[in-house]
């Protein structure tokens, strides 16, 4: 059983456009779902009507919110030193990415093309 999963932006965005049941119900299976601060602010970003915001902020405070640090921060610029040329890895990516390696957490993305040559990141 997979324990400890960052959810991606993707996948939320896929719950909230379709009212994905099967989705939501998988990411509830798991022991902990956790965000991060980039994930937070993708979703949230593009919400300008203020009921949905406020509801959007209820929802995800269900899940544990990671917060970036200085270590995820220089983990990201070495990924991106490392991944942005030869495989187009953008920031948001390593941010998300680092915070996986970080906390040694499952990524759970739509996206897997966009992480899959990242070392020892582990993903659904």
């Amino acid at each position: 059983m997979i324990e400890w999963v960052l959810v991606d932006t993707n996948i939320f965005v896929e719950i909230f456009r379709n009212k994905d049941a099967i989705l939501q119900k998988l990411i509830d299976s798991f022991d902990e779902t956790c965000i991060n601060t980039i994930i937070y602010l993708e979703l949230v970003r593009g919400e300008l009507n203020k009921k949905r915001y406020a509801e959007m902020e209820d929802y995800l405070s269900q899940y544990k919110l990671l917060h970036l640090t200085p270590t995820i921060c220089q983990m990201s610029l070495e990924l991106m030193r490392q991944f942005r040329l030869t495989n187009g890895l953008d920031f948001p990516d390593a941010l998300i990415a680092a915070t996986c390696l970080e906390h040694n957490l499952f990524l759970y993305t739509k996206n897997q093309k966009h992480f899959k040559f990242i070392p020892n990141l582990k993903i659904i």
